[in-house]
């Protein structure tokens, strides 16, 4: 794992585009391109370049990137993709200890998260709870979640 460069940009986008049917609920809701804008190339991007995101990609042993995190503004888990080949195999888990050191580093305690429906297990497994229901927006589904962390 490492932090991002604008080298990993395409790649950032193409592996989070190709996971959108995990929580795309509405491909005809009028403001899903608007959704879709915002894990745009040019969207990752500028998040890349802003210093309130950190993103942090993992390789596989040929260099390909097979996921991606992201914290944003310190406290929220905005992106947390693995590529479907590696489900299940504890690069997530291995991704989610490397954002637990960075929040220690940070002093955070509490996170938040909006889990795709899909996801919400695998987050509970991390210790996540739900904080609401699942909302529907902008053509997508997802659950507010947040975290109280022991460090």
């Amino acid at each position: 794992m490492r932090v991002a460069t604008h080298d990993d940009v395409c790649a950032i986008h193409q592996l989070i585009s190709s996971l959108t049917t995990y929580f795309v609920v509405d491909e005809q809701h009028p403001e899903l391109e608007r959704f879709l804008a915002s894990i745009s190339q040019q969207a990752i991007a500028d998040y890349v370049d802003d210093p309130q995101f950190h993103y942090v990609i993992a390789q596989d042993l040929n260099g390909q990137l097979v996921g991606v995190i992201a914290i944003k503004k310190l406290t929220h888990l905005y992106h947390f993709f693995v590529r479907s080949d590696h489900h299940r195999q504890g690069l997530g888990r291995r991704m989610w200890q490397y954002a637990r050191d960075y929040w220690c580093l940070h002093r955070v305690t509490k996170v938040t998260v909006n889990s795709t429906l899909y996801a919400v297990p695998v987050y509970e497994a991390l210790g996540f709870v739900a904080i609401d229901s699942p909302i529907e927006r902008m053509g997508i589904a997802y659950v507010p979640m947040h975290c109280d962390l022991m460090l």
